[in-house]
Order: structure tokens, then C-alpha cells, then sequence
């Protein structure tokens, strides 16, 4: 059904299905609504991720979430689906949007383009600094996993 809600939508990378996605959009006659953006440069993704108002990370088997982290540390809200990685440092109603399934997914896309003031606040979420995530926090935790792992001196049971 039509929202009614203007929308442009624009995939950034490539992968094995680029192909057949730009023939979709071309036989559906969405060009003017969808745009591949193909691979683009830490700067290009910069200025995307600046440029736009929402990230959608539709799925559901992402076990961390590098891609939503990105645009969450650039400062942009996230619709995400909350069984995967990114409930790990998304908070739904603060900085994102989480649904549980497809249809979810829909109607959070459909609020965050209609409730008044939910775009505002979610922006201003997304704004807020990610505690725990610098490359400072991450070298610490990386360090301290080595630190453990040496103090329970794994020993394969092929050497006992």
C-alpha cells in the first residue's frame, strides 16, 4: 500500500546480488525512489551517512552489527531488528528504532517518517557519544580476554 511518504532510499556497497537488485529496481520503475550507490570510500560513506536520516539494518542473523555501529558512532539513527547484534548497543526508543520482525520493521519505518517529533529525538539520541566502543575500550577488553585466557591455561587434551 502507498504511505504516502516521500522516500528516497539509497544502498551503498556491492555484493553478488548488485546486479539483479538494479534490474528490480529498473523493472519496477524505481529508479527515481532507490539509488546503488556502490562502494564508496570512508570519506563517500561519511558524507552518506551525513547526508541521511535514518540507517536501516534489516537483518536478522547480524551477530554484531559493524555497519549500524558505523552510522551509529557518525550520529545517525538506526531501525534495526532487535534479534540480531546491534540490540547490543542500540537502545530502542533512545538513538533507534528495534522491531522483532518484518512487518515490525514496516511499521517502525513508517512511524520514524510520520510521528511528529520522533525523528528529532532519535537524532538527538544518535548525537550522544557510545560508551564503550572506542579503539581504547576495545584494545582493554581485547587485552583483558587474552589476560583470562592465559590465567585458565588451556591445555588441549591431546597434551595432558
Amino acid at each position: 500500500a502507498d504511505s504516502g511518504v516521500p522516500a528516497r532510499l539509497r544502498i551503498a556497497g556491492t555484493g553478488p546480488l548488485h546486479a539483479a537488485i538494479a534490474q528490480r529496481i529498473a523493472r519496477l520503475g524505481l529508479g527515481d525512489s532507490i539509488e546503488l550507490s556502490g562502494q564508496l570510500s570512508r570519506d563517500g560513506l561519511a558524507e552518506l551517512f551525513a547526508a541521511s536520516d535514518l540507517f536501516l539494518a534489516p537483518t536478522q542473523l547480524e551477530s554484531f552489527g559493524i555497519a549500524a555501529l558505523e552510522a551509529r558512532a557518525a550520529g545517525l539513527p538506526v531501525l534495526g531488528m532487535r534479534q540480531s547484534g546491534v540490540r547490543d548497543f542500540l537502545t530502542d526508543g533512545d538513538d533507534s528504532l528495534l522491531a522483532d520482525d518484518d512487518g515490525g520493521f514496516t511499521d517502525a519505518l513508517l512511524r520514524f517518517a510520520s510521528e511528529d517529533g520522533l525523528q528529532t529525538r532519535l537524532a538527538a539520541g544518535a548525537r550522544l557519544p557510545l560508551t564503550g566502543y572506542s579503539w581504547e575500550d576495545l584494545i582493554a577488553a581485547c587485552g583483558d580476554s587474552y589476560r583470562r585466557a592465559v590465567a585458565m591455561r588451556i591445555v588441549p587434551a591431546a597434551a595432558r
